[in-house]
């Protein structure tokens, strides 16, 4: 019998700085059980290298070089995004946050989302500097909380 009911996803968006011209530099997401993936995104042609805040480079530990030699262009990215996440319930570590980068990303690839992001009830405190150990760490609250 097939469900009905889309799958639980976990996602986190790792940022440049903390500027309004910020942009978005790692995404991770997974599912409720299985493995986390995460790519790393090469700044758009419009990004201003400007907003690559060396304090956030210190916390992150992305070097700006690794971006722009493994990271994946905006197009590439939110493509496959859309091909994980499509009819997907995404709950997001800070949805608002990740919002606005994922914003970012697919008006960067000239493309929609096809699924939303969804507030969680069970906060990170405090939030781990990578986003796949973010979503891991997600993960395994909203499985404590469903067990408990």
């Amino acid at each position: 019998m097939v469900s009905d009911t889309p799958p639980l996803t976990f996602l986190s968006v790792i940022n440049s700085g903390l500027s309004a011209e910020a942009w978005p530099i790692e995404i991770a997401w997974g599912f409720q059980a299985g493995p986390i993936r995460s790519m790393l995104i090469k700044p758009a042609a419009g990004w201003s290298l400007k907003a690559w805040d060396k304090r956030c480079e210190g916390a992150h530990r992305i070097e700006l070089e690794t971006l722009l030699r493994e990271g994946q262009a905006p197009l590439d990215a939110a493509l496959v995004l859309n091909a994980a996440l499509g009819q997907s319930r995404v709950y997001a570590v800070s949805p608002k946050t990740d919002s606005y980068w994922l914003f970012k990303l697919y008006k960067a690839g000239d493309v929609s989302p096809n699924f939303q992001l969804e507030a969680t009830v069970t906060p990170l405190d405090p939030l781990p500097q990578r986003a796949e150990l973010r979503v891991e760490a997600l993960r395994d609250r909203f499985a404590e909380k469903v067990a408990g």
